[in-house]
């Protein structure tokens, strides 16, 4: 009984992408920034609360993929929700075929600067760099404002693409794209840091 509870009931371990065979990095620049956009198979995205994302693999939650934030602070892997607490290994919504990840904290789903600070800026980016059209699926965090419906149908995505991410806590995705925040790096206060 209780190894079957252990592999519902899971405490992620934390990992550098560069363990994780299936995970690949490939670097563009976007205006003279450097961006990472990561790709991997077989991911877990799991929500927890407003400041914080976990990206899986397996059991892991992967350091450099995962999100997490304290009074407008990134912080490190320690603070996350997901890292922190136990999950339950099922009841995820799953998707098949190659999905981009646009997803952070609550912020871009609320705040209208934010999504176009933090999500367009990568949207941007992956638009200069490979087909929007080729992605199944693509993770937002909201789509029911006007706003939010324009800029995706001003980069030409289909609705039948778009997974509102809102009300999802838990998603298996097959196959996905995650490009790095421009902005957001460790230890970045939004106040003190723009000069």
């Amino acid at each position: 009984m209780l190894t079957y509870l252990k592999k519902i009931f899971v405490k992620p371990n934390s990992i550098s992408f560069k363990k994780v065979n299936s995970i690949k990095q490939k670097t563009y620049f976007l205006n003279k920034l450097k961006y990472k956009l990561w790709s991997s198979t077989k991911v877990k995205i799991i929500t927890n609360g407003d400041t914080s994302l976990g990206v899986l693999h397996e059991n892991y939650i992967i350091n450099e993929l995962s999100f997490q934030s304290q009074n407008l602070i990134r912080k490190k892997i320690n603070f996350n929700k997901v890292y922190q607490k136990r999950f339950f290994n099922f009841g995820f919504l799953k998707l098949r075929g190659k999905s981009l990840c646009l997803l952070q904290d609550i912020s871009t789903k609320r705040n209208y600067a934010h999504f176009i600070f933090d999500l367009v800026s990568r949207l941007i980016l992956i638009d200069r760099n490979r087909k929007i059209s080729d992605y199944k699926n693509i993770l937002v965090p909201s789509y029911k404002k006007k706003y939010e419906k324009n800029i995706f149908k001003f980069f030409k995505i289909k609705e039948s693409q778009i997974i509102d991410c809102s009300n999802l806590k838990k998603i298996y995705c097959e196959e996905i794209d995650i490009p790095e925040h421009l902005f957001w790096k460790i230890n970045f206060n939004w106040f003190e840091n723009l000069e």
